[in-house]
């Protein structure tokens, strides 16, 4: 009779513990499903989703481009003795529109 009550215990806590599972899960995917409709899953908490590995590359490839292209540009001024003077007075930017004084 013991045996029988221990097992119908055990059985018992693990149904419990199968419903706390579900919960949970259920709960991160209320989340997750709302940080999507939102469109702010990337700005959603981190702990909750994890990137995959195509997310991982592709972050890895917009981070190599971007490295590339500011080499590039660095290397396409790096012979323009004005290019530096223009950058220390936020000059870069602006094209035709220079009065007077701002090209002095």
């Amino acid at each position: 009779h013991d045996l029988e009550k221990e097992c119908f215990n055990k059985m018992r806590d693990q149904e419990r513990t199968a419903a706390n599972e579900e919960d949970t899960k259920r709960k991160r995917e209320d989340t997750i499903n709302e940080l999507r409709k939102n469109n702010t899953v990337d700005k959603g908490e981190h702990g909750i989703l994890e990137k995959s590995l195509h997310d991982l590359a592709r972050e890895k490839y917009k981070f190599a481009s971007r490295k590339k292209e500011d080499d590039e540009e660095a290397d396409k001024h790096s012979k323009d003795k004005l290019y530096p003077v223009l950058a220390r007075l936020d000059l870069l930017d602006k094209q035709d529109n220079l009065n007077h004084n701002e090209a002095l």
